[in-house]
Parts: C-alpha cells; structure tokens; sequence
C-alpha cells in the first residue's frame, strides 16, 4: 500500500503547477525587449504530468532569445537564432522544469 501512495503523491506533485509560476514578462519598451507567452500542452503520455511550452516571437528581422531564472541562459532551442523560440517545461514536484532544471 506505501508503494500506491508515494505514486499517489508523484501523481499530485506533476499536475499541481500553474501557468501563474512563471512569469511571462510583456515588452517594457527597452530595447531588445520582447513579449513572453505560453501554451499549455497535453499531459506527457508516459507520466500523466502537466507539461506547458513557453513561447518568446522577435519582431520581423530580429531574432529571440529566452532566459530562465532571470540569468540563466536560456534553452537549447536559441540555438538555432530564429524568430521565435518555444521550450517544452514539465511539471515535476509543483515546480516546472526544463529538461530536469529547476525553472
């Protein structure tokens, strides 16, 4: 029974984050300042838990660039300097997280 409710409590940790735990910062009018925005995704097939994508879209011409935790550097996904970037955040523990990392 100890076994059902650790899976239990997995289960209420991965789909307990809101979309209101990151904060999707508008253009403030600095310069290289861009909006912020998300789309919730279905839950991951393999673990039931909640899963969103954060979305950062450059002007015509410019490129994006997403940043976690302030000074972090942003995900793999800037890699490739294009117009828009999207990274895929998972819920884990009531936290999001990229690829594992603590958002």
């Amino acid at each position: 029974m100890k076994v059902n409710d650790d899976i239990r409590r997995t289960e209420i940790a991965c789909q307990s984050c809101q979309a209101s735990q990151v904060s999707f910062d508008p253009a403030n009018g600095d310069p290289g300042r861009i909006d912020s925005d998300f789309r919730l995704e279905t839950n991951d097939p393999a673990t039931g838990c909640l899963r969103l994508t954060a979305i950062c879209t450059a002007a015509p011409g410019f490129f994006a660039f997403m940043e976690f935790n302030v000074v972090e550097g942003g995900p793999a996904e800037n890699q490739a300097m294009g117009q828009t970037v999207e990274a895929l955040l998972e819920c884990m523990d009531g936290a999001w997280f990229y690829r594992g990392i603590r958002q």
